[in-house]
């Protein structure tokens, strides 16, 4: 479980955890961590428009999850969400993000003003309601 000290979100349910974060892709190559906007991941380009985003911590259940493409190229761009991994082991959690250019796989270009943004939210707890 996350043990992390979260600021105050008035949401419904029990342990809700959020991470949001905004990476800005290179390319063929992985985005530098340093330059990503948010806490608690990291992401890796492991393919032509796939970027792996590893989590800090390990969560119990993925709720709820969404992510926009940012870009100046007059072309239609989409986000969307591949395979979610919880360990059973101390490693963290995973999923994979896609990003598609006409319904294609693509590698977004560099630029200050291409970016992916995206939100996950967690439930870090096993009490329900």
């Amino acid at each position: 479980m996350a043990s992390r000290a979260y600021q105050l979100l008035r949401i419904l349910g029990v342990g809700r955890a959020v991470i949001a974060g905004r990476f800005f892709p290179l390319d063929t190559v992985t985005p530098v961590n340093a330059n990503n906007k948010g806490k608690g991941y990291t992401v890796a380009r492991t393919g032509q428009g796939i970027y792996l985003i590893t989590l800090d911590d390990k969560y119990r259940e993925l709720i709820h999850f969404g992510a926009t493409v940012q870009t100046t190229l007059a072309t239609s761009w989409t986000a969307s969400f591949g395979v979610y991994t919880v360990p059973t082991t101390p490693a963290p959690a995973t999923i994979e993000l896609r990003t598609r250019q006409g319904g294609t796989l693509a590698d977004l270009t560099a630029g200050a003003d291409n970016s992916v943004a995206f939100w996950l939210t967690f439930s870090n707890s096993s009490v329900v309601f």
